[in-house]
């Protein structure tokens, strides 16, 4: 009853400020050698090949958050109009090239600021010798997956608070803003760059063996022609990488099989993913990723060839199955994340915290900006015990007018691991963002402008 509303800020504390602690991590990674190497190029809008700079590199940095998707399994929702449209992922990537296509996209990407895609040199394959060393390895990136999806959220509201308070000390227009900004990782803000790279800093402390093997998988989404596709041997200018993951890159001895392990922090997928050369054991196969009142979607991987895992994605929805396929690389490393992914999120107008646990979301919030008459709602979400979803929507412009509903409030910050408090200053600091519609508006047309599909077209006024 005497719980304080969010327009009641902390005497010490003044309400026009931001309070939502969202600063850039402090060195990840900065135990990979070939990471070092190539940070300036992930954050560079220079031209580069595809063969990136460093010779051995195992791995890079990268990130990216995750495709469209329900909040159920990622931190996404579907298409469906009361779930909001998902534009919470990553990228578009590229090659040069010589060709006008190529061209074209090169200049664009210059013209926003983002990095031209870039690989590293193909990793090499950590080798095992026995069935069961393989298995003990396996184990082992299970449980660091598992310790990193209780102990850290997927967070795309924490990157743009940042981005949004560093560009208020500007002084600047947005758009010229953005075109300089080099996007860091931020603690309280991870999207699928931020986690991938943290995931990959425990796997090599953990499993040091592996560290040259682990590589940042770039993945694109809704590829028509996968045999013409993966002819080339590496993606070109003109390919969306949206999505990235981490792949472990490994060679049985015992059984003569290429295996390589999908680590998917991004899309909130709580087991590994086992893709064989032989389809063998142990090859994951086709699973349940989310089964829901509103909609099941089963996840099916499979070895294309040396370079390329084919992700098929099969989503019924009020008894319609729809499929789609999604193509990963995984012979080198995606270097362009922080300048190309993790930059290019920003612009996306669909933002979420989810908490996860060991059988995926289990909690969170998310908010679509992108809403005719400025009418964007919050959703919080979380499960209970035996897995039930409760939910909880009211308009962001409640917040800061302090008639926002509490229901939920309490449930969904013990899952974040935040105080009550802390979750609450965190909307009232994403409604103020929101309330600023000259920011919002030029937002939405930024991401409108950097990628003109129809439906990141602004329905703002």
């Amino acid at each position: 009853a005497n719980r304080r509303h969010l327009n009641q800020p902390r005497p010490s504390i003044p309400a026009s400020q931001p309070r939502y602690e969202c600063p850039p991590s402090p060195a990840l990674s900065s135990s990979s050698d070939d990471l070092s190497s190539c940070s300036e190029a992930s954050n560079s809008t220079g031209t580069s090949s595809s063969s990136g700079c460093s010779p051995d590199a195992g791995g890079d940095a990268d990130g990216g958050e995750a495709g469209k998707d329900d909040d159920e399994d990622s931190g996404h929702p579907s298409s469906e109009e009361d779930e909001g449209v998902e534009a919470g992922t990553e990228t578009e990537g590229e090659v040069e090239g010589d060709d006008a296509t190529g061209k074209g996209e090169l200049s664009k990407l210059r013209r926003w600021g983002l990095s031209p895609p870039i690989w590293s040199h193909e990793a090499p394959w950590s080798e095992l010798h026995s069935l069961a060393e393989l298995e003990v390895t396996l184990q082992q990136l299970q449980e660091v997956l598992t310790e990193h999806l209780k102990g850290d959220n997927y967070n795309t509201l924490g990157n743009l608070l940042h981005f949004y308070d560093e560009f208020r000390a500007s002084n600047r227009r947005l758009a010229d803003f953005y075109r300089s900004y080099s996007a860091p990782v931020v603690s309280q803000g991870l999207s699928c760059v931020g986690l991938s790279l943290r995931l990959r800093d425990a796997i090599t402390a953990r499993l040091p063996a592996l560290r040259r093997s682990v590589v940042m998988a770039s993945c694109e989404e809704w590829v028509e022609d996968l045999d013409e596709y993966v002819a080339q041997p590496d993606p070109g200018v003109d390919t969306v990488k949206e999505h990235v993951m981490l792949a472990v890159r490994i060679l049985c001895r015992a059984t003569g099989q290429r295996v390589l392990v999908l680590i998917d922090s991004g899309y909130n997928v709580p087991r590994l993913i086992v893709v064989t050369s032989d389809g063998g054991w142990p090859h994951t196969g086709r699973f349940v990723q989310s089964d829901t009142a509103k909609s099941r979607k089963e996840y099916e991987f499979s070895w294309k060839n040396d370079g390329y895992v084919h992700w098929r994605i099969s989503e019924t929805r009020k008894g319609h199955m729809s499929t789609w396929s999604n193509l990963i690389y995984t012979r080198g490393s995606f270097e362009s994340s922080l300048g190309y992914s993790e930059k290019r999120n920003l612009l996306y107008d669909f933002r979420t915290v989810v908490a996860r646990d060991e059988r995926g979301p289990c909690a969170g919030v998310y908010v679509k900006f992108n809403e005719p008459n400025w009418s964007a709602h919050f959703t919080l979400f979380y499960k209970d015990e035996h897995g039930e979803r409760t939910e909880s929507k009211f308009p962001v412009s409640s917040v800061t007018r302090g008639q926002m509903a509490l229901t939920g409030v309490a449930e969904v910050a013990a899952r974040l691991n935040m105080t009550e408090d802390k979750l609450l200053i965190l909307l009232e600091d994403t409604a103020r963002m929101y309330e600023d519609r000259s920011f919002i508006r030029e937002l939405l047309h930024l991401n409108y402008a950097v990628d003109p599909f129809e439906q990141a077209r602004p329905l703002v006024d």
